[in-house]
């Protein structure tokens, strides 16, 4: 346990990560051009997306890609985080479609409530063990609609900038390849 001090070693790691939340300044993301064009590029364009879809992001952060699915016109969207603390910077376009939440709590209050067409785990699964990884995947197919798609982005591990990136934040915690996602993918019943 701590004794108060920032700088004593926690033998939890809850603690630990509490003192990392606490460094974190969230700020209210701007939706440049160059953002939309990232994301037509990344899901819209890649998940043949369209207007009047459902989509939910896992892991939202401060809201661009909300902003972003509103600013497409999507009106079905949601984006959970478990992080309550970013709230505040979510863009206005989106606020009302934040929930605090973690992602089995969000799967238990919605499997047989709430299907999606799209999901989107950008930067997510890097942040959580293998074994995580596996069990969020799995739980999704309760809440995906049939026909649905994942859209998932991590850090490349098979690239030297992906790895500088992975391993350039200590809660990044596992690292994946193009092939390790699609194994992870069949593991978990996708294609």
């Amino acid at each position: 346990m701590s004794d108060g001090n920032p700088n004593a070693l926690s033998n939890s790691p809850f603690e630990r990560g509490d003192a990392y939340r606490a460094l974190r300044r969230y700020e209210t993301p701007a939706l440049k051009p160059k953002h939309m064009r990232q994301y037509d590029h990344e899901f819209w364009n890649a998940t043949d997306c369209r207007p009047g879809m459902s989509v939910l992001e896992v892991g939202c952060g401060t809201g661009q890609f909300l902003a972003y699915l509103a600013a497409k016109g999507v009106e079905d969207f949601v984006g959970i985080d478990a992080d309550g603390g970013v709230r505040a910077a979510i863009p206005e376009a989106a606020a009302n479609r934040f929930v605090e939440s973690d992602l089995a709590d969000f799967v238990t209050e919605n499997t047989g409530k709430r299907r999606f067409d799209r999901v989107v785990l950008f930067d997510v699964l890097e942040h959580l063990t293998l074994e995580q990884g596996i069990a969020a995947l799995e739980s999704l197919h309760a809440i995906v609609a049939d026909g649905g798609r994942l859209a998932i982005r991590v850090p490349n591990g098979g690239s030297p900038w992906g790895l500088h990136i992975q391993y350039s934040t200590i809660d990044h915690v596992t690292v994946y390849t193009t092939d390790k996602l699609i194994e992870l993918a069949r593991l978990t019943g996708y294609d």
